[in-house]
């Protein structure tokens, strides 16, 4: 008989990164409260992760290195990124980003799909501010172990 999974086998998570450009700052204040690099460590992801899991992180642009640390303070690697490409016009002062990244990473032994390889980046419809596609979950459902 094989032993109930301790922990969850994927965590997808959208952090509330804290902006320090006025105007995107202000545009996720507006929405919800944010948290700094330091608070977000904190969250007690590494303890609801299985030993053996997947971990979504969505990051902007702007946090990429963040996130990346973040991934790692939470005990993952990161082994890849998924891109989302977003039609219409971003937001930013020198470009304009119309495109939002999840940290792709692991823990634990490398649990691989029985699907074939799958992209790093996709076109999926925007919605409400931070809602992400539909599509991302059957990804996620594709790629990762439950619970």
């Amino acid at each position: 008989m094989k032993e109930p999974v301790s922990g969850y086998g994927a965590v997808v998570i959208d952090p509330p990164w804290r902006y320090e450009s006025a105007a995107t700052k202000a545009d996720a204040s507006k929405k919800y409260s944010t948290m700094s690099l330091s608070e977000l460590q904190s969250l007690p992801v590494s303890s609801l992760a299985a030993a053996d899991a997947h971990l979504w992180l969505w990051t902007t642009n702007a946090f990429m290195e963040e996130a990346h640390q973040l991934a790692r303070a939470w005990g993952f690697r990161v082994m890849t990124i998924v891109t989302w490409c977003k039609n219409g016009t971003g937001v930013g002062h020198y470009m304009r980003n119309n495109t939002e990244h999840c940290l792709f990473a692991t823990r634990g032994k490398p649990i691989t799909p029985e699907s074939k390889p799958l992209s790093t980046w996709y076109i999926w419809p925007k919605h409400q501010h931070s809602a992400k596609p539909e599509a991302f979950l059957d990804l996620v459902e594709t790629v990762s172990p439950g619970p």
